[in-house]
């Protein structure tokens, strides 16, 4: 099988969090393998159970399951997940999840000295692997359950892996070759047996293959002519292509939010109510049909939280109608009349937005939106690579960015994001 994919593993370490490779490893606890709002129940994965807290939430004490070993052969052990800890806190990119545990501050300021051996003990006889934390911490075993808590065997190398021979993992798959930029294959774990079909099932029995293709378009094309066999399509004429090939297009629902966010640390969105006004006036549905979405898809939304998510609660205060919790339109007249409380008026503004093709159309739909607030606004539309490589530092810069779901790790607080 092999998909075409905008982003492959680079590096391929689970340090690095790449959710392709949630069929090479496992950690102690993971989301069940479901779509929709089931996918979103925290399950045992090399745990046998999970634990229920101690110490006043400060302790959590798992036991592997028996038998359980890696692509390479070698049997997994307690102390393996002190060490895929160590890394990541070390040098992973999501070091912060894990720094309440006892040692890991000290583990993020000097690397090169992690030792986590108070934070986490270990017993390789009986399995056991008890997490000691500085403080309660109700998301902890959420936390376990991404691809950044991963065993490591011993001999892992203390630095990110990037080439063969790469990190042996516990999952269905195994890493068998990757050529940066292209392709990156996985192949069976022949020590694969499935211990839980809730964490990890079995699969399927072929090798699979991801290849590099930067635009949807593209991704689209080496489907039709059979160069692929699987793309996920976020851009273009879905509805089209649903009608062209109705036996081979399959939506899913996303637990994810797409939304305008505004560099509130300069002028106008450094004011609350020209925030406040952005939200008003954007026509959600208008948003839905430059994505070219199809019914079903997607539905508009005034918070960060999606539909189905775990604490969501319809809630949108910036809508014309009753208030129900739900979107009924665009309410301009309150919006302008924010603006010019605001004292904003006729500042400049510049949006951002990924140059394909709907991240233009949203961004193009935003300057005229701004336009007819009263600033003045312009289009600035770069590649999609410059565009992530360039959104960690627009909140330094007098930028409004145009923004399509998953780019910053972290979302807006409060008034400063406009969800669609």
């Amino acid at each position: 099988m092999t998909v075409a994919n905008t982003y492959l593993p680079d590096p391929p370490d689970p340090v690095y969090y790449e959710g392709t490779l949630t069929a090479v490893y496992d950690g102690l606890t993971a989301f069940r393998r479901s779509g929709g709002a089931a996918g979103l129940t925290l399950v045992p994965d090399l745990a046998k159970t999970l634990p229920r807290p101690t110490a006043g939430g400060t302790t959590y004490t798992f036991t592997l399951r028996r038998g359980i070993r890696y692509s390479n052969g070698a049997p997994v052990r307690a102390s393996d997940f002190r060490r895929g800890l160590q890394r990541q806190l070390s040098f992973g990119v999501g070091a912060g999840y894990y720094e309440g545990i006892l040692g890991g501050s000290a583990c993020i300021k000097h690397p090169k000295r992690c030792d986590l051996s108070a934070g986490i003990v270990t017993d390789d006889v009986t399995g056991r692997v008890t997490f000691r934390l500085v403080q309660a911490d109700p998301d902890f075993l959420y936390k376990l359950g991404l691809l950044l808590a991963v065993p490591a065997p011993p001999g892992a190398p203390s630095h990110v892996i990037d080439r063969a021979p790469f990190l042996p993992g516990t999952g269905p798959y195994m890493i068998s070759q990757v050529r940066p930029r292209k392709s990156f294959t996985l192949v069976r774990n022949p020590y694969f047996r499935q211990w839980s079909y809730a964490a990890q099932p079995a699969g399927y029995r072929l090798s699979s293959g991801t290849s590099r293709l930067k635009s949807q378009s593209a991704q689209e094309s080496a489907v039709i002519a059979g160069q692929a066999d699987l793309a996920s399509l976020e851009e273009g004429d879905l509805q089209s292509l649903a009608i062209q090939y109705p036996a081979r297009v399959f939506f899913f629902p996303k637990e994810g939010t797409n939304y305008a966010s505004l560099n509130t640390r300069l002028p106008p969105f450094t004011n609350l109510k020209a925030r406040q006004a952005v939200n008003y006036a954007i026509d959600r549905a208008r948003i839905l049909q430059l994505f070219h979405l199809a019914a079903g898809q997607a539905t508009v939304t005034c918070q960060m939280l999606p539909p189905g998510f775990p604490g969501y609660q319809g809630y949108c205060p910036y809508t014309t109608g009753a208030g129900d919790g739900a979107w009924h339109g665009p309410d301009m007249e309150q919006a302008r009349r924010l603006v010019r409380e605001s004292g904003t008026r006729n500042m400049p503004v510049t949006v951002w937005s990924p140059d394909v093709r709907a991240g233009k159309a949203a961004g193009s739909y935003l300057v005229g939106l701004l336009d007819d607030l009263g600033y003045r606004a312009r289009l600035h539309a770069v590649s999609l690579d410059q565009f992530f490589a360039d959104i960690s530092t627009l909140a330094a810069r007098s930028r409004s960015v145009s923004e399509r779901d998953g780019a910053p790790t972290t979302p807006p607080r409060g008034d400063s994001s406009a969800p669609f």
